[in-house]
């Protein structure tokens, strides 16, 4: 069984919630929303890259993108064509709508099928695994600290570590990554989230959070509330996945 949870709120500092979360084939918004699936759930979090006219139309076109993604045929291959495709929706968005030809999203996000997942991103959206009490990051943020070489990059400045690699914008690096793994503990969590979230929280923070006894959602309702106490007012989304075999 595969239980879910997610949220995506405003900073309160913004205009528009340039986020945009889609998990179960539910975009999310504002409030908490929860359920399960038997088998297989596909979640996505993007955020809209900040200083861009329509970040906020690119993060949606790309996380509504994968409500037709097919979770039983996911492959690496599959992933990469799929994110191709959706970057060269952002591109003709790009040209028909006036002023946003630099918009960019990030984009982390799971497809789990029974015991098998894979991960993607592409930007600073993040996913985790929360499993015997550990957490684990899977994702590689595509910022210039995190980059062998980049000279020849262009980047985002506007973002607190400038991004090399996106969907959308005005060059063409949408290069994600992609990995496969299995569910090998009994009771395990994904938690996939934007960067209002985790550069307020410790690692340590998300562990006691998610060991804790309280239902998916109010853990979800604790991260949220916990990132807005530290400071943080950035957009805030999340998914919390939980998986018991």
């Amino acid at each position: 069984m595969i239980e879910y949870s997610a949220c995506s709120l405003k900073g309160s500092e913004r205009y528009t919630n340039e986020d945009c979360v889609m998990v179960a084939n539910r975009v999310v918004s504002e409030s908490v929303i929860n359920g399960c699936v038997d088998r297989g759930i596909v979640a996505v979090v993007c955020d809209g890259v900040g200083c861009s006219n329509g970040g906020e139309i690119a993060s949606r076109i790309v996380a509504t993108g994968f409500m037709k993604f097919d979770l039983v045929s996911a492959s690496a291959s599959s992933l990469m064509s799929y994110i191709s495709q959706l970057n060269a929706e952002v591109a003709q968005r790009q040209n028909q709508q006036q002023g946003t030809q630099d918009m960019a999203t990030t984009a982390t996000g799971i497809i789990l099928w029974e015991d098998c997942y894979f991960v993607f991103n592409i930007g600073d959206s993040r996913t985790y695994e929360f499993c015997n009490n550990k957490l684990s990051l899977l994702t590689k943020d595509d910022t210039v600290e995190n980059e062998d070489s980049y000279i020849l990059k262009p980047t985002y400045l506007c973002k607190r570590d400038a991004l090399t690699r996106y969907i959308g914008g005005a060059g063409c690096f949408c290069y994600p990554r992609v990995t496969r793994n299995f569910v090998v503990e009994r009771e395990c969590y994904f938690l996939l989230c934007s960067d209002g979230v985790y550069n307020v929280l410790s690692e340590r923070d998300i562990e006691t959070v998610l060991s804790g006894e309280e239902s998916l959602t109010e853990k979800t309702k604790t991260l949220l509330n916990l990132a807005t106490q530290k400071g943080s007012t950035d957009d805030k989304s999340l998914v919390l996945i939980k998986c018991i075999n």
